[in-house]
């Protein structure tokens, strides 16, 4: 069992449950109120219904052997099976899909203690965890209420394993067997067949990964297409890091990872006899140019990921991160939080990311058209990578069509062609780290690293005008996500063009 542990049992001892290093210690007093919300955060009352405060409890079992951390760690489920089951109480969270697949799984944990001697706890608890197996094994075959995303998979490990420990349960008759059936369907959908996950975030494609080992997927469920796509998965993975470990944070992405160490066996050279390392992943959505290791100067990752309308998914069609100089340059500006909130609407729209935006209304992920990716084929000339793209948005009235004419340490040119049925302001947006202050010019910008080398960007038409925002909060704009519902301002420069067909170029040097 794969246990999620921010804090040792003696710190949660000591100083109450805290599932995430970035908040607060909340007193576990007894009875719970499960309904609570002392931080304003969906995602800690995710955990809070995950009974992920008996994790630190179950890991010190584990390493000791002692059946008390197990009679310890039921209290919390005894109380959780009093809230709801006998005080007919209710939260929002109780029946999350995924709570309740890491529910089932610790269930089946402790039912696999009492069926191999280990633990012999009073009537009363047997009890009570029959009864949880039961209703848990009956909502987890409900296949509406499967979640065809990661988070399904959580909820159909957590129920073989709840069916391989409650095998006579008549709930259980067919549990496995469903189980089996929709685990494949779910693993399926969750990389392509290069690979990549489908949710449009590199952090989930990690997430995902890991999860599927963690909960020994391919151990229980002899899927052999599967391991396949977990291999390329791996494979993949260094390669949506930056050479600094930042986590590229397309979608909802943060955090920080192993970047690509070795050398590519197959780089492409170019003229300059510069090599680089390539993924052209555009069927799935992603196109990856970074320098062959132990190069590490220059990194460009690109999105056009349209596979479907996951919750990780932003307003991020046909963005991009750069990375030259040894530093980030342009930037995805996060994943900021899972709360609903005008803050988190901000930041999953493309007004928060390098692409094309209307002014007149926020650009959500939903408005784009669903046709797996926008990406073409990545082209190569001698001395340039060309990356070319569009997307359509049915509901906004508009296509757009980008080209990124990329010479790493050199310069990136961004072509951005704009068509809608009438007149409209379009905005492209760049997304600079908060340590990069522009000086604005006439129609661009500069910009003077740590190091003293100069970047200056500029738009070509002339009719279009250029502004930089910096930590607006009425509408927001110009905002990175620091850390988990954590902002920090940041400057974004745009250019704003009218017209009901559009071209708007930015020339970037990037050697000024």
């Amino acid at each position: 069992m794969a246990l999620f542990t921010a804090t040792s049992y003696e710190e949660q001892k000591a100083h109450g449950f805290r599932p995430r290093a970035d908040v607060q210690a909340w007193p576990l007093t007894l009875p719970i109120d499960w309904n609570a919300d002392p931080f304003k955060d969906r995602n800690w009352r995710f955990h809070l219904h995950s009974w992920r405060m008996t994790d630190a409890i179950f890991e010190k079992y584990v390493k000791t052997g002692d059946p008390a951390y197990l009679d310890e760690a039921t209290i919390f489920i005894r109380d959780w099976h009093a809230y709801h089951l006998i005080a007919g109480k209710s939260s929002e969270f109780s029946w999350y899909d995924m709570a309740a697949g890491i529910r089932a799984i610790r269930i089946a944990f402790l039912q696999e203690q009492i069926s191999t001697g280990k633990w012999n706890p009073p009537t009363a608890d047997r009890n009570i965890l029959h009864g949880l197996a039961s209703i848990h094994a009956k909502r987890l075959q409900d296949e509406n209420f499967i979640s065809l995303g990661n988070h399904g998979l959580f909820q159909t490990v957590g129920l073989d394993m709840l069916c391989q420990e409650f095998a006579d349960m008549p709930e259980c008759r067919n549990g496995r067997k469903f189980a089996a059936k929709m685990f494949e369907k779910i693993s399926g959908g969750q990389f392509t067949e290069e690979g990549i996950h489908t949710e449009n975030s590199p952090q989930y494609h990690r997430f995902a990964l890991t999860a599927i080992e963690n909960v020994g997927g391919t151990d229980r469920f002899d899927l052999p297409a599967l391991r396949r796509k977990l291999d390329l998965a791996k494979e993949a993975w260094p390669f949506m890091v930056f050479p600094d470990g930042t986590v590229v944070r397309v979608g909802d992405s943060a955090g920080y990872g192993n970047s690509l160490k070795v050398p590519d066996p197959h780089p492409v050279k170019l003229s300059n006899g510069k090599e680089f390392a390539v993924r052209d992943w555009h069927e799935s959505g992603y196109i990856v140019i970074r320098s062959n290791p132990p190069k590490q100067d220059s990194m460009l990752f690109v999105t056009g990921m349209n596979e479907v309308w996951s919750g990780h998914k932003h307003a991020d069609n046909l963005s991009f991160e750069l990375y030259e100089h040894g530093r980030q340059i342009f930037v995805d500006s996060g994943k900021f939080g899972y709360n609903k909130s005008e803050v988190r609407n901000y930041f999953v729209s493309a007004a928060a990311h390098n692409t094309i935006s209307i002014r007149d209304r926020p650009q959500t992920p939903r408005d784009v058209k669903l046709n797996g990716s926008s990406l073409n084929p990545l082209e190569i000339t001698d001395d340039q990578f060309v990356v070319t793209g569009s997307a359509e948005f049915p509901r906004l009235g508009f296509r757009h069509e980008r080209r990124l004419s990329y010479e790493p340490g050199r310069s990136l040119t961004i072509i951005d062609k704009v068509t809608s049925g009438r007149e409209r302001e379009f905005v492209s947006t760049l997304v600079l780290p908060p340590d990069l202050i522009p000086q604005m010019t006439e129609n661009g910008f500069e910009l003077t690293l740590a190091d003293g080398k100069r970047i200056v960007g500029s738009v070509e038409q002339r009719d279009c005008r250029v502004e930089a925002v910096r930590g607006q909060d009425e509408p927001p704009l110009g905002w990175i996500s620091s850390n988990y519902l954590k902002k920090e301002p940041t400057t974004v420069v745009r250019a704003i063009c009218r017209g009901n067909v559009q071209t708007i170029t930015w020339e970037i040097n990037l050697k000024a």
